[in-house]
This record gives structure tokens, sequence and C-alpha cells, in this order.
């Protein structure tokens, strides 16, 4: 049960620590990868690897791209088919 008004926001808004999208938003991006099957996808800025995780089952290869090296250090290993280039955009 949350116990802080920001937990209680959170919850109600249907944004999880993962990913930076509603339950609505994280179901449209389900159903774009269920469509079309791509082959490869690019997921520019990582952050917590919410949107990376679903793009990592529904595609061959993926780039990743992030100015912070922490996400290749934090989910590489995690996902074998995803390529992590740090550095600016």
């Amino acid at each position: 049960m949350p116990s802080t008004n920001a937990e209680i926001a959170q919850r109600l808004s249907g944004v999880h620590d993962e990913w930076m999208m509603t339950d609505a938003e994280r179901s449209a991006v389900h159903s774009m990868l269920t469509t079309l099957k791509p082959q490869v996808a690019i997921e520019v800025g990582v952050y917590r690897a919410g949107s990376l995780a679903i793009l990592a089952v529904h595609c061959q290869k993926v780039y990743a791209l992030d100015i912070d090296p922490f996400c290749e250090a934090t989910y590489a290993s995690r996902f074998p088919n995803i390529e992590f280039i740090t550095g600016p955009s």
C-alpha cells in the first residue's frame, strides 16, 4: 500500500519506476512491436531500461544510446542482443 502522496500519485498516474510512460503508452508500444515485428531498434536515452527490456524481447538487435556509462555497466549483461553506445547525441 502506498504511504506517501508521491507514491499514491505515481500509482494513479500509471507510471512505473522502470518506465517513464503510462500503462496506456506502454500498451501502445507493446502493440506496435507485436504488430510490426521489427528486427532492429534504436533506443535513445536508456535511463532505467524499461522500454529497452521490451525492445530486447521483440527485436533481434537493439542499439541503445545514452550519455551515461552507468547504463552499459548496469544493463549490458542483462541484454545480450543490445549494443550500448555511450556518448553525447
